[in-house]
C-alpha cells in the first residue's frame, strides 16, 4: 500500500493532526509492519477518514501476524467490519499487557485455581465460575450467553461488580449464584470462563430474550402525554476514550428544552450534577443505586438516548427504543452502520466530524419527533 493513497485531510484540532502524521511517518518507516498499519488506521476511523481506514485495515490484514499484540488490532478491525472470527483473536486480550486480566489479582487467582473451560467439555457434572470481566457495559452486553450456560453445567456461579448482582440475580433466579468481586465467600468452582470469552467459544449470537426489571415504574403521569426520554450524556471518566464517548451536555440543550419531550437524568457519578443547569431536565423516575435501579428506571419510559456507556447496554437489552450517539471513532463493538445485531430495539446515530455532535443531536431528535407524532 502507497500510504501517501490513503492520507486525507483530518476534521479533528491540531494535536489530532499531529498524531495523524506521526502514525504516517511510522508506517511509512516500517512497511512491513502491521502493527503500525493497525496504529495508522485507527488514527484515521477516529478522525472520520474511513476511506483512508479502509485502505490501511486491508492492508494490514494481509501482512503476516506474528505476536498477540497484532492479532488484538486484527481482532477489533475484523469486529468493526462484522466478521465474528474476529471473537476468535480477541481471546489473545487475556494475555495482553495492561488488559483488564493483567490489573486484575482475582483474574489470576482464578488462573492459578481452576481449569478453564474450553467450550466443549460436558459440564453437566461440574460447577462453572463465569466471570464477568471488564466494565459495567461488557458485562451486561455478555449477559446474552447466561441461559446458554445455565442449559450446559451442573451449577453455574455468576462472578461479577457489586452493582451489578441484583440485577444478574433476578434474571438468572435462585438456581444460580450471584456473587461479587468483593464477597467475602469462597469461590467454589470445577472450571470457568471469561463471559467475553462466549462468542468465540459458541460461535455465535443467541437469540434475542429481553432482560427484565425487578421492579418496573409505572408510568410518570404528564398531562401533555410528551414522549417520555432518558438521557445519559457521561460515561466513566478514567475510561482512556472519555473524551471521545462523552459530551457535554450543554450539545443537548435543544433535545432538553424542548417542549415535545419530557427528558429524565439516567446520569450518575461525578458529572450528574450538571443537570442543575438545565431545569428542564427531570430527574431519574426512582432513585439510582445500582443496575437493577437503573433498570426499574429504564422500563418506565418510552425511549434512552445515551452516549456509549453501560445505560446503552442495559437499555438495548431491556429491549426498549434506544439511540446511541456516537463518535466518529466509536468502539469496535459497535461496527460501521446504524444497527447492531446485539440490540435489535437500538439505532446507532454517529458524529460525521470528530468532535462535533451538533449533527448528532440534530438526527436524534428529528427521530424522537416522528416517534412523537405517532
Amino acid at each position: 500500500m502507497s500510504i501517501d493513497s490513503a492520507v486525507a485531510s483530518p476534521s479533528g484540532n491540531s494535536n489530532d493532526k499531529a498524531r495523524l502524521a506521526r502514525a504516517i511517518a511510522k508506517a511509512q518507516a516500517s512497511p512491513g509492519s502491521s502493527l503500525a498499519l493497525y496504529h495508522l488506521a485507527e488514527e484515521y476511523r477516529v478522525q472520520g477518514c474511513n476511506d483512508a481506514w479502509r485502505t490501511a485495515i486491508h492492508a494490514a490484514l494481509n501482512l503476516p501476524h506474528f505476536g498477540s499484540r497484532e492479532t488484538y488490532f486484527r481482532a477489533r478491525a475484523k469486529l468493526l467490519m462484522g466478521d465474528w472470527s474476529g471473537w476468535s483473536d480477541y481471546e489473545v486480550r487475556q494475555d495482553k499487557p495492561g488488559e483488564w486480566f493483567a490489573r486484575q489479582p482475582m483474574a489470576q487467582q482464578i488462573r492459578w485455581r481452576i481449569k478453564q473451560w474450553d467450550g466443549i467439555e460436558d459440564l453437566r457434572n461440574l460447577t462453572l465460575l463465569a466471570v464477568g470481566e471488564k466494565g459495567f457495559g461488557d458485562v451486561v452486553q455478555m449477559l446474552r450467553y447466561l441461559p446458554t450456560l445455565i442449559g450446559k453445567s451442573m451449577h453455574l456461579v455468576v462472578l461479577c461488580r457489586r452493582e451489578l448482582v441484583d440485577l444478574i440475580q433476578y434474571n438468572v433466579g435462585q438456581s444460580v449464584t450471584v456473587q461479587a468481586f468483593d464477597d467475602s465467600n469462597p469461590i467454589s468452582a470445577d472450571r470457568y470462563v471469561w463471559l467475553m470469552s462466549m462468542p468465540a467459544l459458541t460461535g455465535r449470537l443467541p437469540p434475542f430474550v429481553p432482560l427484565r426489571a425487578p421492579a418496573p415504574m409505572g408510568r410518570p403521569i404528564d398531562s401533555t402525554d410528551r414522549l417520555r426520554i432518558g438521557l445519559c450524556w457521561a460515561g466513566r471518566p478514567t475510561h482512556t476514550a472519555d473524551h471521545r464517548r462523552s459530551m457535554p451536555l450543554a450539545s443537548l440543550e435543544r433535545l432538553i428544552n424542548s417542549q415535545a419531550f419530557a427528558v429524565h437524568s439516567l446520569q450518575v457519578g461525578q458529572r450528574a450534577a450538571e443537570a442543575t443547569a438545565f431545569p428542564q431536565l427531570l430527574p431519574a423516575p426512582t432513585s439510582i443505586k445500582n443496575f437493577a435501579d437503573t433498570a426499574n428506571a429504564i422500563l418506565s419510559l418510552d425511549c434512552v438516548v445515551t452516549v456509549d456507556t453501560a445505560v446503552a447496554h442495559l437499555s438495548g437489552s431491556l429491549g426498549v427504543n434506544t439511540y446511541l450517539l456516537l463518535s466518529a471513532g466509536a468502539d469496535w463493538r459497535w461496527g460501521l452502520t446504524d444497527s447492531t445485531d446485539w440490540y435489535p430495539t437500538m439505532r446507532l446515530i454517529r458524529q460525521r466530524r470528530l468532535g462535533d455532535w451538533s449533527d448528532v443531536v440534530d438526527n436524534v431528535v428529528s427521530r424522537l419527533v416522528e416517534i412523537g407524532r405517532h
